[in-house]
């Protein structure tokens, strides 16, 4: 499956795109998950133009994410890192490099040393607010926005 004809339709704002979207993304860094398809299986190939395009999309939901959430030194540094790698992969694209795919590596090597050790992941989060919230959060249906919600207002309860 190619678009390259086709206008993308992409999930452009946190009150849209799904928590399992979201979170392939951020994970696999595979920008084709901002795509609205109807299922996932098996992803397009893009070009350079929308891989440009989608990464322009990916920042905009970043900066969302920031608003809503605020940001620590830590989060923001691997947001820089995320932003060095997919620059340099539209780079090996644009240029056909193939030695930018070994700074690529160890950059995404680099990445992951970045993260807690023990950071829990997305799904162990929502086993959490599961328990919390005494409800069901299914991530294709949850978007980025509500889970964030979720968690802030447990946040503030906690507090209180």
């Amino acid at each position: 499956m190619n678009l390259e004809n086709k206008k993308l339709k992409t999930y452009s704002e946190i009150d849209a795109l799904p928590l399992f979207n979201y979170s392939k993304v951020s994970e696999n860094n595979d920008l084709r998950y901002l795509l609205v398809l109807s299922d996932y299986f098996e992803l397009p190939e893009i070009s350079e133009k929308e891989y440009k395009e989608l990464f322009e999309v990916w920042e905009r939901i970043n900066d969302e994410v920031i608003d809503f959430n605020g940001v620590n030194a830590e989060y923001k540094a691997i947001l820089r890192m995320q932003k060095s790698i997919a620059l340099l992969k539209v780079e090996m694209i644009i240029t056909g490099d193939k030695s930018i795919e070994n700074i690529i590596k160890l950059k995404e090597i680099e990445l992951l040393n970045m993260y807690p050790k023990q950071k829990a992941t997305i799904e162990e989060n929502i086993i959490v607010l599961e328990i919390q919230l005494k409800m069901q959060i299914d991530s294709k249906v949850c978007t980025v926005k509500k889970y964030y919600s979720y968690i802030k207002y447990l946040t503030k309860n906690k507090a209180a």
